[in-house]
């Protein structure tokens, strides 16, 4: 009688913390898809979160460090069920981007207001969202079924 191998088990949950600089948004989304391909996340459900993590976390790199200095973007997917979940967290100034109002889609493009636009596509492609600032962090929660 021969002992077969274990099947290897795929990791639910990848956590990745990057310097908050522009060029880490690639390998963020190349461990992204790997996760989800891993995974057998569909491509649409892929590409949104893709939309969703370089939205959220660019903003973070252009706004939420006045001081400069070196900072850390933390971002944890898993996979629970057939649900996906993503925190974002970063030491940057108290900000929550849930509390901009909702951009007039309807008005006519020179009549907009700058900005809010990324926070509405976010909110319109998962499921759910929320913010907290825990300590001197700022904390976005997202679920994607």
């Amino acid at each position: 009688m021969s002992q077969q191998d274990p099947v290897p088990t795929l990791p639910k949950r990848i956590v990745a913390s990057l310097g908050a600089h522009e060029e880490n948004l690639a390998r963020l989304a190349e461990v992204l898809e790997a996760f989800c391909e891993a995974h057998g996340v569909n491509h649409a459900t892929q590409f949104a979160l893709n939309v969703v993590i370089d939205e959220l976390v660019t903003n973070v790199v252009h706004y939420a460090f006045p001081d400069g200095g070196e900072h850390i973007v933390k971002v944890v997917v898993s996979l629970e069920n057939s649900e996906l979940f993503i925190e974002i967290e970063d030491d940057g100034v108290p900000f929550d981007p849930l509390s901009l109002p909702e951009p007039d889609t309807e008005a006519e493009i020179e009549d907009r207001e700058i900005g809010g636009l990324g926070v509405h596509i976010v909110r319109n492609l998962m499921d759910e969202v929320s913010y907290e600032r825990i300590g001197d962090k700022n904390r976005l929660t997202l679920r994607k079924a």
